[in-house]
């Protein structure tokens, strides 16, 4: 058992949620050091910050740098859900993309791989499959929506040139 992981029993354990609380204490310890390494450095009474061996002590960078790896894949891993949940309630992939930060196009394409991957998965392991719960409904979502299409019909409308009415060319003046 090491001081930044609590008593669990290691098989009960996601491994997310152990990736995580990695990653928080390696951050939580840098913090520390940080303010100690600052506080020393002004002269500061630390007396009052109780056991600074314990605040300080964590995972080394590389164990943290893992494990942030492990959460930010894990994370992107299980983004198609609420993916397909924005899609249910009508969101575009326009609205979907920003929140991502990516184009919508982009972030179909990664909804699409993320449920053909997990198709694929239910149909290689029957067992796993049932598990799943893999719908083919989740690929139909993908198609274009409300919101797309009054998306694209804006974007189409905003690129017309505005027609310069109630004079001819020879009316202009100067």
């Amino acid at each position: 058992m090491s001081p930044y992981h609590p008593s669990l029993d290691p098989v009960a354990e996601h491994p997310f949620t152990r990736a995580l609380r990695t990653w928080e204490a390696w951050s939580s310890a840098d913090t520390w050091q940080q303010v100690v390494t600052n506080a020393r450095q002004q002269g500061r009474d630390l007396g009052t910050l109780g056991d600074l061996e314990e605040l300080t002590s964590g995972p080394d960078p590389l164990e943290a740098l893992r494990a942030n790896r492990a959460v930010v894949e894990t994370m992107t891993g299980w983004q198609w859900h609420a993916m397909r949940a924005a899609r249910e309630q009508g969101c575009g992939w326009h609205e979907i993309g920003q929140a991502l930060g990516r184009e919508p196009e982009q972030t179909r394409r990664d909804y699409l791989t993320a449920v053909e991957q997990r198709q694929l998965a239910a149909r290689a392991m029957p067992e796993l499959g049932r598990l799943l719960h893999h719908e083919t409904r989740w690929r139909d979502v993908a198609d274009d929506n409300d919101a797309d299409r009054a998306h694209q019909q804006s974007r189409t409308h905003a690129h017309r040139p505005i027609p310069y009415w109630g004079r001819d060319e020879g009316d202009r003046e100067g």
